[in-house]
């Protein structure tokens, strides 16, 4: 399964957390709540999964939800506009990442991770996966036992 790409990544986040109960997106179906939310066609925000939000839809989330373009675009600055900044040059790593991905992100020093190639990160990423695999294979072996 190929991974969705980072910005639609960072705006279905922002979207989740909306302020605005009425503009925030509905976790059950991100694709078609977002397209909704923008009004744009749903096969434009799949299409955003692979290659990217298109300038004209970073623009329009910011429009429409208050999500800051440059935060969806370089993970940098406050998540909303006008709200906190994320930005690692006012904040250390870990708490930028914390504030950009929450809680789940394990590791305090990010900064380690970020230097390395992008070779060591997929190898990373396929070491990851295999544990992961190995977790859910022992979780089900142990659920029916």
């Amino acid at each position: 399964m190929k991974k969705m790409h980072e910005q639609m990544e960072r705006m279905y986040r922002a979207a989740a957390l909306s302020k605005n109960p009425d503009k925030r997106l509905d976790p059950s179906a991100k694709q078609a709540s977002l397209s909704r939310l923008l009004n744009v066609a749903q096969q434009n925000v799949h299409n955003w999964e692979k290659r990217g939000p298109s300038k004209e839809g970073v623009l329009e989330a910011q429009n429409e939800l208050g999500i800051n373009a440059t935060w969806v675009l370089f993970g940098r600055g406050p998540m909303f506009v006008g709200g906190e900044s994320t930005d690692t040059r006012q904040y250390g790593v870990a708490e930028a990442r914390a504030a950009a991905y929450g809680p789940a992100w394990p590791f305090g020093d990010y900064s380690r991770y970020e230097s390395l190639s992008e070779e060591k990160k997929a190898e990373l990423a396929r070491i990851v996966d295999a544990f992961l695999a190995g977790a859910d294979t022992r979780t089900r072996k142990s659920a029916t036992a």
